[in-house]
């Protein structure tokens, strides 16, 4: 069990874990740090085990309480978010686009995952989204729940649409097959790219992509498509509307200039770059989620509208007035 004190992590391991270097159970558990980032953590007393200082090679005793403390503010996010659809089992949460889903990088108590685990007690997250995305995800209340989810996910059978604004007009529908990997061309080392296949493609490669892709809307500057997914790959959709010519309005990484990827986090972004950029998080929106409940067999549908922020014509228009003022 954890429990929160503003900046303090304090947790307990259970019999389970019993018998675990420290610095392996850290890693595993809490994956926002590398094992590494850990063991100068546990060298610099910032961690304690039963009150005391530890060493990273220590192993573990159930009972035993292990103290960690949050010494870095971190970065304000909108803790908006929606219970779409509750049972025993599950929520199905909507939340906004400047929430991350759990801990990584700087966030750990800014996270949904924290939010409602203080609120509702232990959660699972089944499908994630990027912080900057806004949508629908799935949270399972238990871990049998939790296993039984992450196997839907895992065959597939839970369907999954998005709605992006994009650049350019995107008129054509298309069922993106092909493969996902690193973007070799890019400075940003976690970028993707994604390179389509016109004919028959080896289904189970580990990097096989497929997202149908449908237009739903054309303006002058930017089109509204629908993206449901076939996989559910790191980047899928971003990265695979960038390759295509495509790129998400908003996007840091997959957008015009990837370079604000890398200026963002030391606030580098010029007035210049908000305004070619319009909104300020990139526009993808889990909109639709489709599935046959495993245990009560009733059929679930959950769909939601874009938020205000989103608004295709708004965009329009202002992408059309930063190009009249750059040229």
């Amino acid at each position: 069990m954890e429990h929160f004190d503003k900046r303090i992590l304090r947790t307990e391991i259970d019999q389970a874990d019993a018998g675990l270097r420290v610095d392996n159970w850290l890693t595993s558990r809490f994956t926002y740090h590398s094992r590494n980032q850990w063991q100068a953590i546990i060298k610099d007393k910032l961690l304690l085990i039963n009150d005391f200082p530890t060493k990273s090679s220590r192993k573990l005793q159930a009972g035993d309480i292990i103290s960690f403390k949050l010494t870095k503010d971190e970065p304000p996010v909108d803790f908006t978010y929606s219970i779409e659809y509750e049972d025993q089992y599950l929520y199905i949460v909507n939340k906004c686009g400047n929430l991350p889903c759990h801990p990584a990088g700087p966030f750990y108590v800014n996270t949904l995952w924290h939010h409602m685990k203080k609120k509702y007690g232990d959660i699972f997250l089944i499908n994630r989204i990027d912080r900057e995305t806004s949508g629908l995800m799935i949270i399972a209340k238990d871990k049998i729940a939790a296993a039984k989810f992450s196997k839907m996910v895992e065959d597939n059978t839970i369907t999954k649409k998005y709605i992006a604004i994009v650049h350019g007009q995107f008129k054509k529908a298309i069922t993106a097959n092909g493969l996902l990997s690193d973007d070799t061309s890019s400075t940003v080392r976690k970028k993707r790219k994604f390179t389509l296949y016109e004919s028959n493609i080896d289904k189970t490669i580990t990097n096989y992509s497929s997202t149908i892709i449908k237009p739903i809307t054309n303006l002058r500057q930017v089109s509204k498509v629908e993206c449901t997914l076939g996989t559910g790959r790191l980047h899928q959709i971003r990265a695979t509307l960038f390759s295509l010519g495509f790129p998400v309005v908003g996007d840091k990484l997959y957008g015009l200039d990837d370079t604000m990827y890398l200026r963002l986090p030391n606030d580098k972004l010029t007035d210049k770059d908000w305004a070619k950029l319009v909104v300020k998080r990139q526009a993808l929106h889990a909109h639709q989620l489709n599935f046959t409940h495993p245990f009560t067999n009733e059929q679930i549908n959950i769909k939601i509208p874009l938020p205000n922020e989103l608004d295709i014509d708004e965009i329009d228009k202002e992408i059309i007035t930063f190009r009249s003022k750059v040229n």
